[in-house]
C-alpha cells in the first residue's frame, strides 16, 4: 500500500503492449460503415469516483492460469534470471478461510504446494478472494514494474505488490510480508477487505475528501466515490491524480502529481479494455488470441443482460482492415455461469495477416442501455515459420553452464528443434525435445516435449553465451538471446601447511577439498623422492571451512614419513572429484637430521609475505631450543 510518487521506471512503461506470435489464415468479411474510436484513453476520460467497476474487480473466474501464464510470457519475453514472474516458481503456505468480524467471507482456503508457478499462484489467489487476476497483475506492474520485468531482482520481488509498504518515501516493508506469495495473498485479502461493507476503511462509497499527494501543502479534493473497487483502490493507494499527472500519461506531472490510481487506471485499459462501462453494456472475456503458421486464432464470448439471448456483433481491426464477427457460437458454460442469458455467446476463428508486427483491436457492440465494449488493443507479430522459443535460466556452474527453456518451430510443431550454442569461441548441441509446460501455453497444439536442459562443460572464465534454434520448413534460424556467464573453477583448492624434517622422518600437513562435492573427503598423493603414498583429506581443520563455508572442518590431512639423514623432496598432489582437474599443493626440499640429542626441532613462523615491483619480502622468526642464542639459517623456496 504505497504511493507510486518516485516511479518514474513505471511510468516510462505505460505503453508497454504485448507482443503475440500470431499468423494468418481464412478470411473473414469486411467491416462495412464506421469504424469504431480508437481504445487509447486520454487523461480527460479518468473518472476518480469510478475509476474500475465492481465487476471488473471483484470477479473469481477474471482470467485461466493459461491465459495468465501466456500473458506473462508475452509481456516479459527471456528473463534473465528465475526471479521473473514467466519463470518463477515458490513454496506456498495453506491458508484458512478469512472473514470479518461481521462474518462476512473475504477469502476462501488456499491450499498450499512446493514449487508453484507464479501465475498458478495468481490464479489461485483469484480463486480464494475474488479479485480478478487482471486487477492482480496490474497491481503489480503499478508497484513494481513486475510485469514486464527481464530482469528482477530478490528485494523487488520480495515486496511484489507494495504491501504493508509505508506511503512515504524511503520507508521498509513489514518483515512478516516479504515473499512472492505473501505479497500475493496479503494484498489480495486487504482488497477484498476493503471492498467489504463492514470494514471499508478511510474511504467509502460516496462523498469523500482524498488528497492529491502525501505532501499536504498540496491540498485535497472531494469525490464521489461510486462503487466498492474504487473505495478499494483508494484505500490501497490513497491519493488522486492531478491534472498534471493526467495531462502526460505517459510521463511526469509536478511536484503534487501521485501515479499510483492513474497508473491502474491506464495499465488496465491498454492490456484488458475498459475498467467500467455504463450500466447495460455488454459483458464478456477474450479468451484465446493464438497462432501457427498462416493463422491467427482469436476466441471468447460476450453477452448483453438487455438482451440476453441476441447473439453480439463482434468488431476486429487488424491496421487499417475491419472484419465482423457474431458471437453466436454455443457455449453452455456461459448459461450456467450466467443463468437466463442463453448458450449461444462464443465466438471463434481465424484471420488473415502478413508478416511483421500489426495493431489488433476487438470491439463488442452494445444492445440497447449502455456502451459498446473494447476488449482492448495489443501488438501482435505474425509468425513466418521461423523457430520460436525462451531461454527460461542459464546458470554458471563450476567447470560448466546449466541452460533451461523452450523452442517450437511453428511450422513444424511437432519436430523437436535442434540448437546451436556458442559459449565463447566454442560450439555446442542440443535438443529441445524435453517436457515443457511453458511451450504447451503458448503453443498448444505443438505437444509437451519442446523444452531444453542442458549442461556444458567449459573452464572458468567469463563468457557470452548465445543460443541459436535451427529452422525446418518455412523461416530462418532464430536466436534466443545472448547473456554473460562466469564459469568458477571445480579444479580442488588447498594447501601445504607443513613439510619439516625431524629425527629420521618427514611430518605432512595440510587440507583440501572439491568444489564439485564439497562436503566429500578427497584423496591426497604424497611423493617423497621416488616413494608414493596415498592419505585421505578427512582430520578435522578449520581451514576448509574458512575457505568454503559449509564444507565442514573433515578436510585434513596429517603424517610422518620415514626417511634417512639428509635431503629429500616431497611432493604433495589432490584427486580431482567431477569436472576440473588434479591439484598440484607443490614440491620443497628439506632436511632430515637425527643428531639432535633432545630431539627437539626448530620452531618458528612466517609472519608476513608482501611483494612490490618484483621483489617479495618476508618476515618471521625461528629458534632452536639446542643453541637458542644461535642465528639460523633459513632456507627459502619460491616456486
Amino acid at each position: 500500500m504505497k504511493n507510486d510518487i518516485n516511479l518514474k521506471r513505471l511510468v516510462s512503461m505505460l505503453a508497454a503492449i504485448a507482443v503475440v506470435s500470431v499468423g494468418l489464415v481464412g478470411l473473414q468479411s469486411v467491416l462495412p460503415g464506421e469504424s469504431p474510436p480508437a481504445s487509447a484513453v486520454v487523461g480527460s476520460q479518468f473518472d476518480p469516483g469510478n475509476i474500475v467497476s465492481d465487476s471488473n474487480f471483484f470477479d473469481a473466474n477474471g482470467m485461466s492460469e493459461v491465459e495468465i501464464q501466456s500473458f506473462l510470457d508475452a509481456k516479459i519475453g527471456t528473463c534473465s534470471n528465475s526471479n521473473c514472474l514467466n519463470v518463477l516458481r515458490a513454496n506456498t503456505q495453506s491458508k484458512t478461510a478469512k472473514y470479518t468480524g461481521a462474518g462476512h467471507l473475504v477469502c476462501d482456503s488456499y491450499v498450499g504446494a512446493n514449487n508453484e508457478r507464479a501465475s498458478t499462484i495468481i490464479f489461485k489467489v483469484q480463486q480464494a478472494c475474488g479479485v480478478s487476476a487482471k486487477v492482480l497483475l496490474v497491481t503489480l506492474q503499478k508497484e513494481q514494474g513486475l510485469v514486464t520485468k527481464s530482469s528482477v531482482t530478490l528485494g523487488t520481488l520480495e515486496r511484489a505488490m507494495g504491501y504493508g509498504c509505508p506511503d512515504h518515501s524511503g520507508g521498509t516493508c513489514a518483515a512478516e510480508y516479504y515473499g512472492f506469495f505473501n505479497q500475493m495473498y496479503s494484498a489480495s485479502w486487504q482488497l477484498k477487505r476493503y471492498g467489504t461493507p463492514a470494514v471499508f476503511g478511510t474511504y467509502q462509497p460516496g462523498l469523500n475528501t482524498i488528497k492529491w499527494h502525501p505532501n499536504d501543502a498540496c491540498g485535497a479534493s472531494q469525490v464521489y466515490i461510486q462503487n466498492k473497487a474504487t473505495a478499494a483502490l483508494y484505500n490501497y493507494t490513497p491519493y488522486r491524480p492531478n491534472d498534471a499527472a493526467l495531462g502526460n500519461l505517459n510521463g511526469i506531472g509536478d511536484s503534487c502529481s501521485s501515479y499510483g490510481n492513474r497508473n491502474f487506471w491506464v495499465y488496465y485499459n491498454d492490456w484488458f479494455g475498459n475498467t467500467t462501462l455504463p450500466v447495460g453494456s455488454p459483458e464478456g472475456q477474450l479468451e484465446l488470441v493464438s497462432s501457427t503458421v498462416g493463422s491467427l486464432q482469436l476466441s471468447g464470448w460476450a453477452f448483453d443482460r438487455d438482451a440476453p439471448t441476441t447473439p453480439l456483433t463482434v468488431d476486429i481491426q487488424i491496421d487499417s482492415s475491419w472484419y465482423r464477427w457474431v458471437a453466436d457460437g454455443s457455449r453452455p458454460d456461459i448459461s450456467q455461469q450466467f443463468p437466463g442469458v442463453g448458450a449461444r455467446h462464443g465466438f471463434s476463428g481465424t484471420l488473415p495477416l502478413s508478416p511483421g508486427a500489426h495493431t489488433l483491436c476487438i470491439y463488442v457492440k452494445n444492445v440497447s442501455a449502455g456502451a459498446d465494449m473494447s476488449f482492448g488493443c495489443r501488438t501482435i507479430v505474425a509468425a513466418d515459420g521461423s523457430p520460436d522459443g525462451v531461454v527460461t535460466n542459464i546458470t554458471g556452474l563450476p567447470n560448466g553452464v546449466k541452460v533451461s527453456g523452450w523452442a517450437v518451430d511453428t511450422d513444424q510443431v511437432n519436430s523437436a528443434v535442434a540448437l546451436d550454442v556458442q559459449i565463447g569461441g566454442r560450439w555446442f548441441a542440443a535438443v529441445a525435445d524435453k517436457p515443457s509446460s511453458a511451450a504447451t501455453v503458448t503453443y498448444p497444439s505443438a505437444g509437451a516435449n519442446h523444452g531444453f536442459d542442458a549442461t556444458f562443460a567449459v573452464p572458468s572464465g567469463i563468457y557470452t553465451m548465445c543460443i541459436y534454434a535451427k529452422n525446418q520448413g518455412a523461416g530462418s534460424p532464430s536466436s534466443l538471446g545472448c547473456q554473460t556467464i562466469t564459469v568458477v573453477s571445480a579444479t580442488p583448492v588447498g594447501e601445504l601447511t607443513k613439510v619439516e624434517g625431524t629425527a629420521g622422518a618427514i611430518a605432512i600437513s595440510g587440507w583440501a577439498l572439491d568444489p564439485d562435492v564439497i562436503a566429500k573427503a578427497l584423496v591426497v598423493d604424497v611423493q617423497v623422492d621416488s616413494q608414493w603414498l596415498q592419505w585421505t583429506a578427512n582430520l578435522s581443520v578449520p581451514n576448509g571451512e574458512a575457505a568454503y563455508p559449509g564444507a565442514g572442518l573433515n578436510h585434513g590431512f596429517s603424517g610422518k614419513v620415514s626417511a634417512t639423514n639428509g635431503s629429500h623432496t616431497v611432493c604433495v598432489y589432490v584427486k580431482n572429484q567431477g569436472l576440473g582437474g588434479d591439484l598440484s599443493l607443490g614440491c620443497r626440499v628439506v632436511k632430515v637430521s637425527g643428531s639432535a640429542p633432545s630431539g627437539v626441532v626448530p620452531v618458528g613462523a612466517l609472519t608476513a609475505v608482501s611483494g612490490s615491483g618484483g621483489v617479495l619480502a618476508l618476515t618471521g622468526w625461528a629458534v632452536d631450543a639446542d643453541a637458542p642464542t644461535s642465528a639460523l639459517l633459513i632456507d627459502v623456496q619460491v616456486d
